[in-house]
């Protein structure tokens, strides 16, 4: 593992890491390039790379439109095979990111039937918080949070734009 590389995403990026998904749904490369681009004004996308081939990848959204709950953070990591290694460098990154930004909580789904990825989210500090059946077309999914500031460290999270050019992010 020590060549893992994390980075931020470019949408030069959308062919590997949709070739990444065992079953894209429907989904093409312009999606995938348009979805690396929106997030990336406010929130991180971030690649794992490993002998310079793309391994996984994690991105926030937001929670909610609610403006109460612009301090929440939906997370994605995605690695095929489930690589727990990878997917746990992934989320430092993004957790590092997040924290930094100022967000005070982040969410993921996680399949039920995935004692690995249940396992991997006790780990990094995300405490079970429900189960939401049938959230997608894929499964049943238990609801996890890790909150990262009891409260706002400022009045706004700073966009990840202005983070990026601040910070010397994600050099493992």
């Amino acid at each position: 593992m020590n060549d893992l590389h994390v980075r931020t995403a470019t949408i030069g990026d959308a062919a590997a890491l949709l070739a990444l998904q065992a079953d894209p749904p429907g989904i093409s490369r312009r999606d995938l390039a348009e979805l690396i681009q929106q997030p990336l004004k406010q929130y991180p996308f971030l690649v794992a790379e490993q002998a310079g081939r793309a391994v996984g990848y994690a991105y926030g959204t937001a929670h909610r439109s609610l403006m109460a709950l612009r301090w929440s953070v939906d997370a994605r990591v995605e690695v095929p095979g489930n690589d727990p290694q990878i997917a746990a460098a992934l989320y430092r990154c993004l957790i590092r990111h997040l924290g930094e930004q100022g967000f005070m909580a982040i969410y993921a789904a996680v399949s039920v039937h995935d004692e690995n990825s249940a396992d991997l989210h006790k780990q990094l500090g995300f405490a079970p918080i429900g189960i939401h059946q049938s959230i997608d077309v894929h499964c049943e999914a238990d609801y996890w949070c890790l909150t990262l500031a009891a409260r706002p460290a400022r009045e706004e999270p700073v966009s990840f734009n202005v983070l990026q050019q601040r910070l010397d992010l994600c050099s493992r």
